[in-house]
Parts: C-alpha cells; sequence; structure tokens
C-alpha cells in the first residue's frame, strides 16, 4: 500500500516538473533574451552605422546632392546618436550647408561642434570647422567676428595677420576722389579704375556748361538756367559717385584678396573642395 502511495507521488511530481517547470524556464529565458540590458548590449555592438551608409553621404555630396546629403546625415545622426563617426557627420554637415550658401545654419553647425571640447583633440580636427566658419562670416561681410574666430582657434604664430580691411595699403580715400572730381570733373573715377564713366562724367559736364553759355549769349536765359541747373546737380553728383565709386573698389580689392587668403587656408587644411566653385 505505501508502495502503491509513493509510485503515485513520484508519477504526479513527474507531470508537474514536465508541465511548469518547462514552460516557466523557456519563459525566464526569452525574458532575459528581450531586457533592457539584452537590448542595450545589442545597440552597443550596432551603435555606429554600416561603410556603405557613410560612403553614400560622401558619394552625394561629391555629386553635389547637398540636400540628398543632408537628408541621410540627419537620418544617421538619429537612428545612431552615440556613433563615433559624429565627427565625420557634422563636418559634412557643415560642407553641404556652405556649398548651399546656408550660412547661419554654418555658423550654428560649427559653434555646436567647436562646444563639445571632447570631440577635438588635435588642431587640424578643430581648425576644419573653424575655417569653414570663418569663410562662411566673410561671405556676410562679418570680418570682426570672423577675426575673432580666427585669434581664438585657428592662429598659432604670433607674427601672423588676418587680412582685416584695414590692413591693406594703397587704398582709394573715398575723399580725394570726390576732391579731385570738384576740380576736374569725373577725374575721381580714375582712383577707382573708372575710366568710363570718367570720360562720360567730363564729357557731359562740359556739354551742359558750353550749352548754358551758348543759350546766355542768344538772350535764352530760361534755357541756360535749366542747362546750369542740370550742370551743378550732375556736377555734385559726380563727387559723390566717385566717393562711393572708390569705395565700391576698395570693398571689391578687400574681398577679393581675402578669397585668396582664406582659399589658401582651406587648402592647406584638407578642405580645397570648398574652394571648387571658386575655381571654376
Amino acid at each position: 500500500m505505501v508502495l502503491k502511495e509513493n509510485r503515485q507521488l513520484r508519477e504526479k511530481l513527474k507531470f508537474w516538473l514536465s508541465g511548469v517547470w518547462c514552460p516557466t524556464l523557456f519563459l525566464s529565458v526569452l525574458l532575459f533574451l528581450v531586457s533592457p540590458t539584452a537590448a542595450i548590449s545589442q545597440s552597443q555592438v550596432n551603435r555606429d552605422p554600416d561603410t556603405s551608409q557613410l560612403d553614400y553621404v560622401k558619394k552625394l555630396y561629391e555629386h553635389n546632392e547637398y540636400h540628398r546629403s543632408i537628408s541621410e546625415i540627419l537620418k544617421i545622426k538619429f537612428q545612431y546618436p552615440e556613433t563615433s563617426e559624429k565627427r565625420m557627420l557634422d563636418l559634412y554637415l557643415l560642407k553641404n550647408y556652405y556649398q548651399l550658401k546656408k550660412y547661419k545654419l554654418v555658423d550654428t553647425t560649427a559653434s555646436e561642434m567647436l562646444s563639445e571640447n571632447e570631440n577635438f583633440f588635435d588642431k587640424q580636427t578643430r581648425r576644419q570647422p573653424t575655417l569653414i566658419m570663418m569663410t562662411s562670416l566673410l561671405h556676410q561681410g562679418r570680418e570682426k567676428r570672423a577675426q575673432h574666430i580666427w585669434e581664438k582657434y585657428v592662429k598659432e604664430d604670433t607674427a601672423a595677420v588676418f587680412p582685416s580691411s584695414n590692413t591693406f595699403p594703397n587704398l582709394t580715400d573715398p575723399n580725394r576722389a570726390s576732391f579731385y572730381s570738384g576740380i576736374l570733373p569725373g577725374s575721381g573715377f580714375l582712383f577707382s579704375q573708372e575710366y568710363g564713366k570718367a570720360a562720360v562724367s567730363l564729357v557731359l559736364n562740359l556739354i551742359f556748361i558750353a550749352g548754358s553759355y551758348h543759350a546766355f549769349t542768344q538772350q535764352q536765359y530760361g534755357i541756360s538756367g535749366l542747362l546750369m541747373f542740370f550742370e551743378i546737380s550732375w556736377y555734385f553728383g559726380g563727387k559723390k559717385a566717385s566717393a562711393e565709386a572708390a569705395r565700391q573698389f576698395n570693398y571689391s580689392h578687400i574681398s577679393r584678396m581675402q578669397q585668396v587668403w582664406i582659399q589658401t587656408q582651406l587648402e592647406n587644411n584638407g578642405l580645397s573642395d570648398l574652394t571648387r566653385d571658386a575655381d571654376e
């Protein structure tokens, strides 16, 4: 009787283990695999995008498909927020914005990169986004801001000089151009190499003076006075125009020299692709 009861107890225990513990064990293993710890481990393994994705970003940029390249970069940064390729992606984002002439976005992105000090362990890494930002600022006419950025992040030699507008010699003085146009109409344009305007201004002033004098000798005082009015207006307008031409000449000269300087800086720091449009 006792043996029979023991046998029945063993059979019940065996049935219970096989019917309860096996599914429980299976569920425990499954929960472990899908637990947050396992998910974190998996994300750590795949925290960087595939090489093909990065190559695709570069290919789009090289083929001047800047908008598509920006979309791919933003998608990758969203999918892989902890990627070790963040600096490369940010640099190409800067390049795309610059090529599209979205200078405000260039300034914002570059400022964010420069504020992330942990990403800048070498000078070359810091110089590239800084130079792109400087070029953007010069295009916007923000020379003082560009000079400040250069002195803070780029300048190494104390003897090096930023090409600011007050460092260029032999610039045309607008007041001098206006003064000479007052002595001889049109002569102030010669300082800004506007030879055509100089000739036109001189000829028209002579025509108005001659016409006014001729009308006066013919006792046509109304016509003489009208021509003299036009002459006086043209005379003072020519003085003002010659001064403005001198300012524009100085601005073009400074911009051209700054462009040559910044192109040299870009080429020396691995950013020659940003100068290809200027070369063409």
